[in-house]
């Protein structure tokens, strides 16, 4: 795969967090940072989605503190190919989901 059809893939990607998540918290150069509660109080952690804007591949790292469930509280999905990005994004909005759920 060449860097140019590696980059083509980044903004697959981040086109498609956009249209699922919204517009980013913050953006610097290619790495785009998302806050996302999923409809917790105001008080809770928001749990964090980071797109690394890396030449190789997208990389999308989960930072989520409410850790009720045994899940990792980091998570990195490497995107290799535009299939892997709604298996991605679908674990993302299921962790979601059910990170308030006692």
């Amino acid at each position: 795969m060449t860097v140019s059809a590696k980059l083509c893939l980044h903004d697959v990607v981040e086109a498609r967090m956009l249209e699922v998540f919204g517009r980013p918290a913050n953006t610097v150069t290619d790495h785009s940072h998302w806050m996302l509660s999923a409809g917790l109080e105001a008080s809770a952690l928001s749990a964090h989605l980071v797109l690394d804007g890396t030449a190789d591949r997208p990389t999308l790292l989960l930072f989520d503190p409410v850790n009720r469930h045994g899940e990792e509280v980091l998570s990195k999905t490497v995107v290799t190919k535009p299939e892997d990005i709604e298996d991605a994004l679908e674990a993302i909005k299921s962790r979601l989901k059910h990170r308030n759920k006692a």
